[in-house]
């Protein structure tokens, strides 16, 4: 189970120019390893609505919904939920946990020192094409696809005669 932040009416993360994708969210104190480090907040919305809102997002290159259960979906995409201003990594320091459907927590996966960029692994399902990722990680994946849909990023790459990135050729 995830720790509690032990004030959290204090700020433990500052937004600030990041070098992933604009502008991101990186730590103000040293994080033990699970500790939450922020609620993921937005409108809950059904899931027509949320696909509508989906593919809109797509569209603009930016997309906020998080799956919260079978009939409800979280839109993060208003500017009063901080937590969509934390990148993705193919290599995170945090994760995602949905808290039985009811709330999502961005957590820590590892110790996070201040000034550490807090990023998560998107775990977007394959769209063709694929969102580049800036992430520039040693395993960086290329794209911004979940590593369960790494099988179809590696077909979609050879149909289109693209190079297999670093972060997807097997390790030696």
């Amino acid at each position: 189970m995830a720790k509690r932040l032990p004030d959290p009416k204090r700020w433990e993360y500052v937004r600030v120019h990041s070098g992933l994708h604009g502008r991101g969210l990186f730590a103000a104190v040293d994080m033990p390893k699970g500790q939450r480090v922020m609620e993921y907040l937005g409108e809950r919305v059904g899931k027509k609505e949320s696909e509508r809102r989906t593919e809109a997002q797509w569209a603009k290159g930016h997309v906020t919904v998080f799956t919260l259960n079978k009939r409800v979906d979280l839109d993060g995409s208003p500017a009063w939920n901080r937590a969509r201003l934390a990148n993705h990594s193919c290599d995170p320091n945090c994760e995602s946990q949905n808290d039985r459907g009811r709330r999502i927590w961005i957590v820590a996966r590892r110790s996070v020192k201040a000034g550490e960029e807090l990023t998560y692994d998107y775990h977007f399902d394959f769209v063709d094409p694929p969102p580049l990722c800036l992430c520039g990680a040693a395993r960086c994946r290329g794209f911004i696809v979940g590593p369960h849909h790494v099988r179809r990023l590696k077909a979609w790459l050879k149909r289109e005669n693209l190079p297999t990135p670093a972060g997807l050729l097997p390790r030696r």
